[in-house]
């Protein structure tokens, strides 16, 4: 319980850090206290002044980063720049979107990165389990070689959902290293030993390989759900996609404080959330722990 006390009070810092960084690498962008409506010459110059600190929030970072945290406190986390409406409307609005795309490329890569590596480190024929070797790696080269983007670019061509872009971003992040800890295992002293006593091959691939990798594979899974939530950012915004990755571009274009604050903020708390399912997976109930 203390352990998971500890973790948990330096997961909120974390967010802050986030959250203050995020909001510091925004203010010294050019461009931040600039709005179009400044250029209109019928306005006068405390209408400017106004429009300014509507953009901005606070004439000074440390003041924007107080008023958004204690906003976000209460729930609230400003009004967009860009839509002029409250990001809370616009992140509910758009989240479903961007989770049924990276659902599906979580799903899609996972499944074919693990049945290519099982079927590679399985394969009964020399010939056959070069085959499945040199399909991994060049697959795996080739997406990994191939920006996110392109991939999007072509599941649109191709009538694909984003998703499947999302799932061609992970494939090769996912292959080498299931491949890796299969081959592994089933080299292992206890995999061998299990051969020897006679148990067929799926019971030892299923007790003897399978078991022992899943923490690690575990972990993996946990790095990938950030990464398939970066990877939906040009994703969408090729696909045009109404999901959160699309409103973070156009938040990038706008100078949106509140919203790119807001999505930094998102990610890293899904990251966060995920590493620390992970290692409450991994670690397991200890006994003696209170």
């Amino acid at each position: 319980m203390a352990r998971l006390a500890l973790k948990l009070v330096a997961s909120l810092f974390t967010l802050a850090i986030a959250a203050f960084l995020g909001a510091l690498l925004v203010w010294l962008a050019p461009g931040l206290r600039v709005d179009e409506q400044d250029l209109d010459p019928r306005l006068s110059t405390e209408s400017v002044a106004a429009i300014r600190r509507f953009s901005t929030g606070e004439t000074s970072l440390p003041m924007f980063y107080f008023k958004f945290m204690s906003g976000l406190v209460h729930g609230d986390l400003g009004v967009s720049r860009t839509f002029r409406r409250p990001v809370i409307e616009l992140v509910r609005g758009r989240w479903p979107v961007t989770i049924r795309s990276v659902s599906l490329g979580l799903a899609v890569g996972w499944t074919g990165g693990l049945l290519l590596a099982v079927f590679a480190v399985q394969g009964n024929r020399p010939p056959v389990k070069w085959m499945a070797k040199w399909i991994l790696i060049g697959s795996s080269t080739l997406f990994l070689s191939l920006p996110s983007a392109l991939l999007a670019l072509a599941c649109l061509l191709t009538g694909l959902p984003p998703g499947w872009a999302i799932a061609l971003v992970l494939f090769p992040r996912i292959v080498p290293h299931a491949y890796n800890q299969l081959e592994s295992a089933l080299r292992s002293d206890h995999a061998l030993a299990a051969h020897a006593c006679g148990l067929s091959p799926a019971r030892v691939f299923l007790l003897h390989v399978a078991l022992p990798v899943a923490a690690p594979m575990l972990a993996l899974a946990a790095v990938s759900v950030p990464l398939a939530l970066g990877a939906s950012l040009p994703v969408e915004v090729v696909s045009d996609s109404p999901g959160l990755g699309q409103l973070a571009w156009k938040a990038a274009q706008g100078r949106d404080l509140n919203v790119l604050v807001s999505l930094t903020l998102l990610l890293t708390a899904v990251t966060l959330l995920a590493d620390f399912l992970a290692s409450l997976v991994v670690a397991g109930p200890r006994k003696g722990e209170t």
